[in-house]
């Protein structure tokens, strides 16, 4: 909720809302797989419970087409596998406490050889409720849950492919997006600290735990892009777009690198809290409340619209990149350098300024369109050391 509020309060609702509008066309995708479930459900066979077609189909479900179609035949072959091993048990053992942990056991172990994933419980859960209800409703009970599972896998794949769309890959964007909005937050707020000065040294645990959790959010963030490159797999020809996913792979590289450099250098400034707890450190200090601070700004600036740049279509992101590019003109004017590191006169602040001088170094290296350490990241870069030549196809 902090998060969110911290990117409202900077950005607006408006900016808010299409960040997240992903997460509610899925939502809307999977209540139209609900209802048009229920509704098949109830009218071919009225005399069934159809409520578990609808909950199939939300368990099958997914962002690719490719997941959905696999989530859908685990849960028809658990449901089935269940099933054959309830009978199975039943009719040979009876209904018992260890008859109860021998299906539990065997339809645990079939689903881990079948490779059905987090959809093995469904074996147990399937054979544990016809195993107890056992007999004629046993039986019954069976084939409704073996017909409206079937109903509901089919309706949430037919839904899933029948609306085709981009969507995982603009997810992709919005993902890498929202990490490099974060990243420029953090290195605006730790910019802002350092000018303060005694206010920073209440700040550095925050700065880094802020920076951890964003090495967290990467993990979403490598999620969303390998449902990107899944979704190429079934999807029509029309709507894929290699070029773009080939930007979004080397985009998260430099997402990922970036976030373990401002890692480094969270974790630099809280040594440099601690060390100015024991000891005074005026130049490393000021060192860091002036030239530092200034170039955090300039790289906050950077990443920031670095996010536009996955954010918007190709056709829209030029303006976005010119103004990355701009923010890395300055970012690099105000580059640190030995001469600045000379001023830094205790020695025991030296290893501090120098993970601060590399981590910013470094960073600059990841965000630069033109001459960083990841051309394919942004549209209309300029192939560096020609500057006429613009390349659009990505290395």
């Amino acid at each position: 909720m902090v998060a969110a509020r911290r990117r409202i309060r900077r950005r607006g609702w408006r900016a808010w809302l299409h960040r997240e509008r992903q997460p509610i066309v899925d939502t809307l995708k999977v209540t139209a797989a609900c209802v048009v479930a229920w509704v098949i459900a109830f009218a071919a066979f009225p005399k069934l419970d159809p409520l578990l077609a609808p909950l199939t189909a939300m368990l099958t479900v997914q962002v690719t087409a490719k997941a959905t179609l696999v989530r859908g035949v685990q849960q028809v072959s658990g449901v089935i596998v269940g099933v054959l091993a309830a009978f199975a048990v039943s009719n040979a053992l009876g209904f018992h406490a260890w008859s109860i942990g021998l299906i539990v056991f065997f339809s645990l172990l079939v689903g881990r050889g079948l490779r059905l994933g987090t959809q093995a419980t469904q074996i147990a859960t399937t054979g544990l409720l016809v195993l107890s209800l056992g007999g004629s409703k046993g039986n019954v009970y069976a084939g409704e849950r073996v017909l409206t599972t079937l109903i509901g896998a089919a309706v949430g794949t037919l839904i899933t492919l029948a609306t085709p769309s981009r969507r995982d890959l603009i997810a992709a964007g919005v993902a890498l997006a929202g990490v490099a909005d974060d990243t420029g937050d953090l290195l605006h707020d730790i910019a802002g600290g350092l000018r303060s000065g005694d206010e920073a040294q209440r700040h550095v645990t925050l700065w880094l735990h802020r920076a951890r959790v964003l090495n967290q959010e990467l993990y979403a963030e490598h999620e969303m892009l390998h449902a990107a490159q899944d979704g190429t797999r079934l999807a029509p020809r029309p709507i894929r777009d290699p070029e773009r996913l080939e930007q979004f792979v080397h985009a998260g590289k430099v997402v990922a690198h970036s976030v373990g450099h401002l890692l480094t250098l969270a974790g630099a400034l809280r040594e440099w809290a601690d060390l100015r707890a024991e000891r005074p450190t005026p130049t490393l200090t000021k060192w860091l409340s002036e030239p530092v601070a200034d170039l955090l700004d300039a790289l906050a600036l950077a990443a920031t619209a670095f996010g536009p740049v996955q954010r918007l279509p190709r056709n829209l992101a030029e303006p976005a990149v010119d103004e990355l590019r701009a923010a890395i003109v300055t970012s690099r004017a105000l580059q640190l350098n030995a001469e600045l590191l000379a001023e830094v006169t205790d020695r025991r602040a030296w290893p501090i300024a120098g993970s601060v001088l590399g981590a910013t170094e470094s960073m600059v290296a990841e965000l630069d369109p033109d001459k960083g350490r990841h051309f394919g990241a942004c549209p209309f870069a300029v192939l560096a050391g020609d500057a006429n030549e613009t390349k659009t196809d990505h290395c």
